[in-house]
């Protein structure tokens, strides 16, 4: 569903970034506050999430495409 609203937009082929760019347009323009590519120090390391979310409470995002999503998901 995701990738046909892409394609829609005009992207000929979405990858990552193009679909974080795409989601955090749309969500600025409903009015939610959107950090870009910030970074979380944590007792195991750095996490760098593409997206934090400000709407009342911090939503953290973080966009796979489909292979890296089921890559994911087999590594975790």
């Amino acid at each position: 569903m995701l990738v046909s609203w892409v394609l829609g937009m005009g992207v000929s082929k979405p990858t990552e970034m193009t679909i974080r760019d795409l989601l955090q347009e749309e969500l600025q323009k409903r009015g939610v506050t959107v950090v870009p590519e910030f970074s979380v120090s944590t007792p195991t390391g750095v996490l760098k999430p593409d997206i934090l979310l400000k709407n009342g409470a911090p939503y953290v995002v973080e966009t796979k495409l489909d292979d890296e999503a089921k890559l994911f998901r087999r590594c975790s």
